[in-house]
């Protein structure tokens, strides 16, 4: 996933998980995480455009896969951006595109069930003009088919973890304050995945690694209500290790040194 990759046939497709649940608050959501990454470009200096197809945002131009590292992104995947062709048409421009080792899987999701082929089907024809190995249950690379608006089409080794949570902002300002540097980073971050925008009292080492994974500054100021301190963190932090790896990826990948001391104990 190179940044800056102009190819006018490759985008970046944004999946989110929990903004789907969110009923009513739903199209806010989704407009809030289409801003957040439009603006986390704009910092960089990169022109993007965002679409929204079904519970994708496809950005096109001057992407960066780094923007999975944004709070609200699931995950991201570079895709090659098919037109809607016929069966036979689409089965010989997938295999053309798709580079992977075997043996593989193909998953075709689609999204447009008007398409005249199933999911099952259009995935058969796929493998089979491949002519790869094929290992459903254990592949070496998954092949993804998407039809939407267009068809993406993309492998596992295409797909970069993202984050997770909210988008940055929509739950309001939060004060952080902490004597202890490492809880006031990992509040700090905890708190902006959950969607609040934050303000650390201190600046905290690590924090330029958060302000990294936003899309605006990351401001130290004082006095913002309310203030999470002991209230957030009443005793020594426990958090779950899937959460604490989702902190470290927003802080550029290990995170920071000591802060792996607040994951609970694996059960087992």
């Amino acid at each position: 996933m190179a940044e800056g990759d102009m190819s006018p046939d490759t985008v970046l497709l944004i999946a989110y998980s929990e903004i789907a649940l969110k009923g009513k608050k739903r199209g806010f959501m989704e407009r809030a995480l289409a801003s957040s990454i439009r603006r986390w470009h704009e910092r960089r200096g990169l022109e993007v455009r965002l679409q929204h197809e079904g519970g994708r945002l496809v950005v096109e131009g001057a992407f960066s896969a780094e923007v999975a590292r944004v709070p609200g992104v699931h995950h991201v995947a570079r895709a090659f951006a098919l037109e809607k062709a016929p069966p036979e048409e689409l089965v010989e421009a997938i295999a053309e595109v798709v580079k992977a080792e075997p043996p593989v899987a193909v998953r075709v999701k689609r999204g447009d069930k008007r398409y005249p082929l199933t999911s099952v089907e259009l995935a058969a024809k796929v493998g089979e003009a491949l002519g790869l190995p094929v290992d459903l249950k254990s592949p070496r690379t998954a092949i993804f088919v998407e039809i939407r608006k267009r068809v993406y089409v993309y492998t596992s080794r295409d797909v970069r973890e993202g984050v997770g949570g909210l988008p940055y902002g929509v739950e309001g300002e939060v004060g952080v304050s902490y004597r202890d540097p490492l809880k006031g980073l990992l509040a700090s971050a905890l708190l902006a995945r959950r969607g609040a925008r934050v303000f650390p009292h201190e600046p905290y080492p690590g924090l330029e690694a958060l302000a990294e994974a936003l899309p605006e500054p990351l401001i130290i100021k004082r006095s913002p209500p309310p203030v999470a301190g002991r209230d957030l963190f009443p005793g020594e932090p426990c958090v779950p290790q899937r959460t604490l790896s989702k902190v470290k990826l927003m802080l550029g990948g290990e995170g920071v040194e000591g802060i792996d001391r607040f994951g609970c104990p694996r059960a087992g």
